[in-house]
């Protein structure tokens, strides 16, 4: 391919120019060029030194825009000087936002943990949590869009909610968008940090050893007699998250224990939370946030045949919304 630029862009210029350089191009290469873009000038792109940028030629030709005309230097000036200034203007704004974010986990979150504490019964002591989760996401300007809650709001009986685990504030966002009758499965090591316990032990949350056997195996037997009791539970089905994309491997509990009480498994996506704070980060970002609500999933067959084919149609419909990639190799 030869690109020349022309400031004479009659018919009888161009083809003059076009013969000359295909009869150029047999005396060097022994063939005619296989296409002549005869562009107006400051197409060819250049250094600040005047060298000739060949591959970003290469790339505007392939891409077709090759006879669009490079800008003066002073328009390049200016659209790098409005893309610096827009660049520093979102900066500002987003640390602005996250400040603001901050202020207001710093009223609400000790307001919440009191009333939560003090609170008599266990299903105003959820319902206290539900509206401030919601008090807090709306003055922050953090509205999920939550899509196919018939699916929750149809089925009133007991179910298993199994979500992906990206972020801290993962429990927040479910907090506001379940109804208030859902408790939570956590893990063991969180009932060392007081802060934590008192309000998830007053929530009714269940707390599972990650690491001894023989206590899990207790915990998984007092998390099957609540379910036989009717409750329904939430599970992050990653057990732990990490500050990059991709979905983890689901450990096997929820799904278990779904297929011994015959309990059906309902599959939620979390978008744009590991955007919003990500991994150990204290500085959260604004984010879009998304709750893709799926479709419940029944056992059938025995246990742990029921139970594999329960984790992988979950992790499926899950994997299919998230938007990240499949993080099991």
């Amino acid at each position: 391919m030869v690109l020349a630029e022309i400031r004479d862009d009659t018919a009888a210029n161009r083809a003059r120019i076009e013969t000359e350089i295909n009869g150029l191009a047999v005396d060097l290469f022994g063939m005619a060029a296989d296409d002549i873009v005869l562009a107006p000038p400051r197409t060819v792109l250049k250094t600040s030194s005047g060298k000739v940028r060949r591959a970003a030629c290469r790339e505007r030709y392939e891409r077709g825009e090759m006879l669009g005309a490079q800008r003066p230097p002073w328009q390049q000036w200016l659209r790098l000087a409005g893309a610096g200034a827009g660049a520093r203007l979102a900066r500002a704004a987003d640390a602005a936002w996250a400040a603001w974010a901050w202020a207001v986990f710093v009223v609400i979150v000790p307001l919440a943990w009191l009333l939560i504490a003090v609170a008599p019964a266990l299903r105003l002591r959820r319902r206290i949590a539900r509206a401030c989760a919601r008090l807090a996401l709306g003055l922050t300007g953090l509205r999920p869009r939550v899509t196919d809650l018939q699916q929750l709001a149809g089925h009133d009986a007991p179910l298993i909610v199994v979500a992906n685990h990206a972020s801290f504030l993962d429990a927040l966002i479910l907090t506001a968008v379940l109804p208030p009758h859902f408790a939570y499965v956590a893990k063991q090591e969180l009932l060392k940090k007081p802060l934590a316990a008192i309000p998830l032990r007053r929530l009714g949350s269940a707390f599972v050893e990650r690491f001894d056997s023989a206590r899990g195996a207790e915990d998984t037997q007092a998390l099957e007699e609540r379910l036989r009791a009717g409750e329904s539970m939430v599970f992050f089905a990653e057990g732990t998250f990490r500050r990059e994309p991709g979905l983890l491997p689901f450990r096997m509990g929820a799904f278990m224990l779904a297929a011994r009480t015959g309990m059906p498994v309902l599959p939620i996506s979390l978008v744009g939370t590991r955007t919003l704070l990500r991994g150990e980060s204290r500085r959260p970002h604004y984010s879009a946030l998304k709750v893709y609500i799926g479709k419940p999933i029944s056992p059938v067959g025995e246990a742990w045949q029921a139970a594999l084919q329960l984790r992988d149609s979950a992790r499926q419909q899950i994997l299919a919304r998230l938007g990240e990639p499949d993080a099991t190799g």
